[in-house]
């Protein structure tokens, strides 16, 4: 990558791409360095009981939702709003797994 940015800069005179390689060095680094973070994140690991705790919560959250709703609301607040809620948080769920190794091999990637 070095030899591909110094080589349209080596036919201008008076030493300026060795000025120029100096800043694009520390761009380099810089681009390694959030590279190398993206890599260890990524293959850190949740824990097994986290993400276990996280969908039982979710589910006795969408069980226990509708019961808590006071039957005066009518069918729009004891069938409607609980239903889009459990299918938004259901949604944000499945995104949040597709999205849990985004620099994978898998189809989503």
């Amino acid at each position: 990558l070095r030899l591909a940015l110094n080589e349209p800069l080596s036919k201008s005179p008076w030493g300026y791409p060795e000025r120029c390689m100096s800043l694009y060095e520390g761009y380099l680094c810089n681009i390694s360095d959030a590279y190398q973070g993206m890599t260890q994140m990524v293959m850190c690991q949740l824990p097994l009981p986290y993400v276990q705790l996280c969908k039982v919560l979710l589910l006795v959250f969408i069980l226990a939702y509708p019961v808590s709703i006071e039957i005066e609301h009518g069918i729009w607040g004891n069938v409607v709003v609980p239903s889009i809620l459990a299918m938004t948080l259901i949604g944000f769920e499945t995104v949040a797994d597709f999205l849990e190794n985004p620099m994978g091999d898998d189809s989503e990637d």
